[in-house]
């Protein structure tokens, strides 16, 4: 009779990591957050850790996908309708966060709009790819901009914004990107 291996433990495995010392890199983990802003709630996803397999310096451009949609409905957050449409097309454009052209770092819902924000490579060869995955999709009210932030300081303010308001004296708030 064969006899299973036990499964190693969430403690086990962190004990084995921290073991390894720094050649292993921190994990890629995604996490959620909350805040208010004007009153309203704000709900984040963000990677907790620059991706492993990208050097962040290659990506020196930061773009927002943003979508606006009623805020006066829903506390801020989206209708059903709206949202349904937002789940497909973040299923469409799924392949551009965590690929060579790019990764998806932060996206925010609340407050009358839903928010995707990129590090990118090279701003034409994204939005290029970026149009191949809609090409089959009617059009979304979307807007997109861009700016240069090589040290990834966006998606750093929002991270460190996280963790100070960790501090069990303070109250978090959203943080405005």
């Amino acid at each position: 009779m064969h006899k299973r291996k036990p499964a190693l433990t969430s403690i086990a495995c962190n004990d084995l990591v921290r073991g390894m010392g720094s050649r292993v890199p921190p994990p890629d983990w995604w996490a959620t957050a909350s805040g208010q802003q004007d009153g309203l709630p704000v709900i984040y996803r963000y990677r907790q850790n620059r991706p492993n397999a990208a050097d962040y310096r290659d990506y020196p451009h930061a773009l927002r996908v943003r979508w606006g949609y009623d805020r006066h409905r829903r506390s801020g957050l989206p209708p059903a309708d709206v949202n349904d449409a937002q789940r497909d097309f973040e299923a469409a454009i799924e392949p551009l966060g965590d690929c060579a052209a790019g990764y998806l770092m932060l996206v925010l819902t609340g407050n009358g709009r839903k928010e995707w924000i990129y590090y990118i490579r090279d701003l034409d060869a994204w939005l290029d790819q970026f149009n191949a995955c809609l090409e089959d999709h009617e059009p979304y009210p979307i807007a997109l901009d861009d700016w240069p932030d090589p040290d990834w300081s966006t998606w750093q303010r929002f991270t460190d914004s996280v963790l100070a308001s960790q501090d069990p004296g303070r109250q978090p708030s959203a943080v405005t990107l």
